[in-house]
């Protein structure tokens, strides 16, 4: 697990950036205003920048780069915006102890709110430090703590020490708050009620420890040990706690069907409100249910694009748009106005405006009413004239690309080497074929590298096999977009016969949660490509007639993993295509032409593997084997693990294999001759003795003259002249 265990190891300038995330809700964003003088991280009102240091908020944006690496810090939605990863919640909770420990020296101020609570009209005692909040229907609780808070701060002395909310065991929080206006003082247990937006939603109780700080329980939902009676609710000073608390309460809403700290119950019908000053107040949290739920099913992890408001946000032009419409419009012959949004995959919301000005064009004409206000299009006479003329131009009419800088935060946001697969997640990829504990001591560390690798070894021992399961150690799925746009040429990146689409039951809650739907969920790739690689496969595929390019192999396997599968066979000499991967390789970086003769630069993001029978130095100089740092030989089993295999693969295949005949087969058709054990062989003998009984009508039994039979057709033995 990735741990920071030292936050020394961050220098001022990186942990200000994680502080000031941790002050905005986990979130920043790089922009450049008038008051910056330049490009500066800013989160909420807060900035990075020192008028008397200018260079320093070019400092904190060079930071960026290794809180990603350091996985403290992931892309955010929109193209500059940033957030905190949970081991950088982690790390700002280290660094807010170290702020706490540093400022022991000072006082501290606490408001005890454990005394029964008046009504509003009570008249209160100067001295008294409890806190009263009257809520009205729908009113924000947090903002109302914020602000009581921060009243009884602004009477008090400024202290460098924390405040501190004490809840009695058992005491309800909304009895605490007023909501009830209950006389009684409260009893014994403690527990949060949150309720969330929709009334006939559920509600999350949080129970906490005695004396353990909500903050730490609501960063650490993995807590493993059960609940207990009592709660403290400690809480800084600083502006920013009441962000963080909303922020990790919202996490632990999330979390509430999984974490063992957390019970769901459902609430009491609600009453209707009333009008007045004793109107019971409100809880809400910040976000949906949906949202929450998409968190704890861990779809919004990575990137996540949201679904467009205006046609700015698409990153396409007002004449793509019109273009691709009227595309559209001329295959379908006639199509309502939703049926092309869907199309496209665009909110429709976003293309009313244009249809409307394609109508005020006379370039396509409403035929029919449809549902809901929506009209059946045709195109005029114009119209298809100004198809025709885009069809020339390219022939695309697809799904709406995404632009290529959008594709590329993509990538660096969903790159395959910030997973770092443990032994579980190996040992449940390669769990329906028998591989060694060696075998996975070697591959371990080379996969959670994330860089390439060459499996090499003699022929039928499973290396492509090994390498085809590399990819499913990663376990999160990935977006990729189903077309991209540079420069006004389209190039097809989804392509079914690489990439999976996952059926997710969480479809609905995706489309509710505004999911750009340009952007398809897939399981990492893996793209294998044997004998039949070229150098042309390498690049961009131009159709001349169509004027739409398809992206290249690599491409296509960005944020998973590229497979060479018998590697030195290919047509092209090896040593020219390892001469094209080795900038590649070095920086990530690749770059591919466009029909116009523009050279792109797109992310080279994927763990390469070589399959080869031969030995690498033979088909490789040191200066690429350098640039792939990991040879795993797969070498013949053993005697025991041969007779293991049989028995699997005689299970599968539903074949009895006595021991007598698996025997005879090693005494007659092995030791005699000296054969070599290769992993692949149980299975195919195994596959013609049952071929062999099916045709005969016999029972599925591996004799010894059945095994004779499948021998002699599986090896081909060559005479002398």
């Amino acid at each position: 697990m990735h741990t920071i265990a030292d936050t020394e190891s961050l220098n001022p300038v990186e942990r200000a950036v994680v502080e000031l995330a941790a002050a905005n809700r986990g979130a920043f964003e790089v922009s450049s205003r008038s008051d910056t003088k330049g490009p500066a991280i800013r989160g909420g009102k807060k900035k990075l920048f020192k008028p008397d240091d200018l260079a320093y908020a070019r400092r904190c944006c060079d930071a960026i780069p290794r809180l990603i690496e350091l996985q403290l810090v992931r892309h955010a939605s929109g193209k500059n915006g940033y957030e905190l990863t949970n081991f950088g919640w982690q790390l700002s909770r280290k660094l807010s102890q170290q702020s706490r420990a540093a400022s022991l020296a000072g006082s501290s101020m606490s408001i005890d709110v454990t005394q029964p609570i008046t009504s509003a009209n009570t008249p209160q005692q100067e001295e008294r430090p409890n806190a009263t909040l009257n809520l009205a229907p729908g009113e924000s609780l947090l903002d109302q703590l914020e602000e009581r808070v921060a009243e009884e701060t602004a009477d008090a002395q400024p202290t460098p020490g924390n405040q501190s909310l004490s809840i009695r065991p058992g005491e309800l929080a909304r009895e605490i708050l007023g909501e009830s206006g209950g006389d009684q003082p409260p009893q014994g247990g403690a527990t949060l009620n949150l309720s969330s937006e929709a009334p006939s939603s559920d509600n999350a109780s949080l129970s906490f420890r005695p004396g353990e700080s909500a903050r730490d329980l609501l960063r650490e939902s993995d807590a493993e040990l059960p609940p207990r009676d009592g709660a403290t609710l400690n809480l800084s000073s600083e502006d920013d706690v009441f962000d963080q608390l909303q922020q990790k309460v919202d996490a632990a809403t999330a979390e509430a069907d999984a974490s063992p700290n957390m019970t769901v119950a459902p609430p009491p019908k609600p009453a209707a409100p009333a009008v007045g000053a004793d109107s019971a107040p409100t809880w809400r949290t910040s976000k949906s249910k949906d949202a929450d739920l998409l968190s704890s099913l861990g779809l919004n992890e990575g990137f996540r694009p949201e679904e467009p408001r205006t046609l700015e946000e698409t990153g396409l032009s007002i004449a793509f748009i019109d273009d691709l419409v009227l595309k559209v419009v001329q295959n379908a012959g006639s199509i309502s106005g939703r049926e092309i949004a869907e199309h496209v995959c665009l909110p429709l919301a976003v293309l009313e405006d244009r249809f409307a000005e394609m109508r005020k064009r006379r370039t396509i004409t409403p035929t029919a009413s449809a549902m809901l206000g929506d009209h059946v299009y045709q195109l005029t006479d114009e119209g298809r004239q100004r198809a025709a003329a885009a069809m020339r131009e390219c022939a695309y009419a697809g799904v709406a690309p995404v632009p290529l800088d959008d594709y590329v935060d993509s990538v660096q946001a969903q790159t395959i080497r910030t997973e770092k697969p443990k032994r579980p997640q190996l040992e449940k990829a390669f769990s329906d074929i028998n591989v060694e504990p060696e075998m996975l001591a070697q591959l371990g560390p080379a996969i959670s590298a994330g860089k390439g690798m060459f499996i090499y070894g003699p022929p039928g021992n499973g290396k492509t096999t090994v390498a085809q399961r590399i990819t499913k150690c990663f376990g999160q799925n990935i977006l990729v977009p189903h077309a991209i746009v540079e420069d006004g040429q389209i190039i097809k990146f989804f392509d079914p016969s690489c990439h999976e689409p996952v059926q997710s039951k969480a479809g609905s809650l995706l489309k509710a949660s505004e999911h750009d739907r340009r952007w398809v969920r897939i399981r990492r790739p893996t793209v294998v490509v044997g004998g039949e690689l070229t150098m042309d496969s390498l690049e961009l595929k131009h159709d001349h007639l169509s004027h739409v390019s398809e992206a290249s192999l690599q491409l296509k396997s960005n944020c998973g993993s590229l497979l060479i599968d018998d590697f030195g066979r290919q047509r092209v000499n090896p040593t020219e295509l390892l001469n094209r991967w080795i900038i590649p390789l070095e920086n990530r970086i690749d770059y591919l032409g466009l029909a116009n003769g523009k050279k792109i630069e797109v992310p080279f993001e994927q763990l390469i593997i070589f399959s080869t029978n031969l030995d690498p130095t033979d088909l490789a100089d040191d200066a690429f084997l350098r640039r792939i740092p990991f040879k795993i030989e797969v070498g013949a089993p053993s005697r025991d693990e041969f007779i293991k295999l049989f028995g699997i693969f005689a299970k599968k295949l539903k074949v009895d294999c006595p021991q007598e005949s698996l025997d005879y087969l090693l005494a007659t058709h092995y030791d005699s001759c000296d054969r070599p054990f290769r992993r692949c062989q149980a299975r195919d003998l195994l596959d013609q003795v049952a071929h062999y009984c099916e045709y005969n009508e016999l029972e599925p039994t591996a004799v010894p003259e059945i095994l004779d039979h499948a021998v002699n057709n599986y090896f081909t033995v060559m005479a002398d002249e």
